[in-house]
């Protein structure tokens, strides 16, 4: 019993570590939804957003940065692992697996009668 004890009391004092893994993100220049800022660090809200799902999921981030076709072209040849602010195509779903969530729609200014239930590009038919 007294092993038994000692076992288990040598398990509960080990730290409990969890290994993160690394995800390399292509990033690129494109304000105010993703850039690099004076200080060389990746920001916008593109950025912002990956951090935190990044935190919250225990995975570090290597940006690795280049043109938005460089990106693309890298995580094509699996040199990344994701790619932010990418439009979804019929070719490109086909290549690539993207979220079921929509984080952004586009920079589109819709002009509506008033009156009309229109309220984003989605409503458009």
């Amino acid at each position: 019993m007294k092993k038994l004890l000692l076992v288990l009391l040598f398990l509960i004092t080990l730290p409990l570590e969890v290994n993160a893994i690394t995800l390399k993100i292509g990033t690129y220049e494109n304000p105010p939804k993703i850039f690099t800022d004076e200080k060389g660090n990746v920001s916008g809200f593109w950025a912002d957003i990956t951090k935190y799902i990044a935190h919250q999921e225990n995975w570090e981030i290597e940006w690795i940065h280049g043109t938005w076709n460089q990106c693309l072209q890298r995580l094509e040849n699996n040199e990344i692992d994701i790619m932010v602010d990418v439009g979804l195509t019929p070719s490109r779903a086909e290549r690539f697996t993207f979220s079921n969530e929509t984080v952004h729609l586009s920079w589109t200014r819709i002009y509506k009668k008033r009156g009309s239930d229109i309220q984003t590009i989605l409503d458009l038919k």
